[in-house]
């Protein structure tokens, strides 16, 4: 209800409602750079569970996956692809 994600039974916080696009926004408006941003979203998060050596993501370089997300100039989604496909394009 207006953004904010609540358990039916209590009204309780149920948790977060923060999209990734909207958390790289946040990134970048603390003064990071892009890139610092998106090691954050991408790369870091990879590693942490080591997927970027078992499920090939988490960069973007030969023999990984291409997921993929376009952000237009102001970090809105505009077109998503998984494993190379479009998936998503606004």
């Amino acid at each position: 209800v207006d953004g904010v994600s609540r358990l039916v039974e209590t009204g309780g916080l149920a948790g977060s409602t923060l999209t990734m696009d909207r958390a790289f926004r946040n990134i970048l408006s603390l003064g990071y750079s892009i890139r610092e941003a998106f090691i954050m979203a991408s790369t870091n998060p990879a590693r942490s569970v080591n997927a970027d050596k078992f499920e090939k993501i988490g960069v973007l370089k030969p023999g990984y996956r291409a997921d993929i997300v376009v952000l237009n100039r102001d970090y809105e989604v505009v077109m998503t692809m998984i494993e190379g496909h479009i998936v998503y394009r606004k």
